[in-house]
């Protein structure tokens, strides 16, 4: 039904973006980034669809073969970039490009202070488990692991002569 619709009223982003959740849930991420790009060519400022089809290429470069990855990590944060820049206030983009700096960049900083500007701008967010989870690895591999403190013995030395 969604590809009838779209099909009829090609400028209906609403429908496309539908039917890229669809698609997207269907197992197939190249036509759901088709309609990311689709609508992003209509609406040109539309950071969720730049967002989207920025964690939809970081998805898909883990299951590429190397030679392919690279370029898809690429084109990943750049289009994250772009979505950040088109909305400072768009929370999701931040958790997808703290995802892809921590992944793929091991830009541990970059990844903890998008993950910062994620939970301060969606605290009851639906991603807030998972950027917890990730804010407390990227913190760890920033300061190492948490310093163990020797423990006083419980029993006296004993004294020798």
């Amino acid at each position: 039904q969604l590809q009838a619709e779209v099909a009829k009223n090609p400028l209906d982003v609403t429908s496309r973006i539908l039917l890229a959740q669809f698609l997207e849930a269907d197992n197939n991420a190249a036509g759901a980034l088709a309609q990311y790009d689709a609508v992003t060519k209509l609406q040109p400022t539309n950071a969720d669809a730049e967002a989207q089809a920025g964690r939809l290429l970081e998805v898909t470069a883990q299951a590429a073969p190397a030679n392919e990855a690279a370029a898809l990590v690429a084109s990943a944060r750049a289009r994250l970039d772009h979505a950040i820049e088109l909305d400072p206030q768009f929370a999701d983009a931040y958790f997808f490009r703290s995802i892809v700096l921590a992944n793929e960049y091991q830009d541990f900083t970059g990844a903890q202070n998008d993950l910062q500007h994620y939970l301060v701008l969606a605290p009851n967010g639906q991603f807030v488990g998972q950027a917890d989870q990730l804010l407390a690895q990227v913190s760890d591999a920033l300061t190492g692991p948490p310093a163990t403190t020797p423990t006083t013995p419980t029993t006296k030395p004993k004294a020798t002569k």
